[in-house]
């Protein structure tokens, strides 16, 4: 109800999931780069209906007050975007 886009005033999340990580790997959700060692305990997924609406959501006071709750929880967050059917 509060993810609507404010010119079209409709739903801009077509889905959204999340979950604990619960891999027997002991590698899953693990990031090695020389920068980082981070351990990523959870998984969201959130598709848009349109990128326009993921632009939209980025700055959205849901999306900003979505985080900072989250940000209490949750240490590490890695973000990717990509477009169905695109490799």
């Amino acid at each position: 109800e509060s993810c609507l886009h404010p010119k079209t005033s409709k739903p801009y999340l077509r889905f959204a999931s999340n979950r604990r990580n619960n891999s027997p790997n002991p590698k899953a959700f693990r990031t090695l780069t020389r920068k980082s060692r981070a351990v990523f305990t959870h998984g969201l997924i959130i598709v848009f209906v349109e990128e326009e609406d993921r632009d939209y959501y980025s700055r959205d006071s849901v999306h900003l007050e979505f985080r900072k709750w989250m940000g209490e929880m949750i240490q590490n967050v890695q973000v990717l975007d990509h477009t169905s059917g695109k490799l």
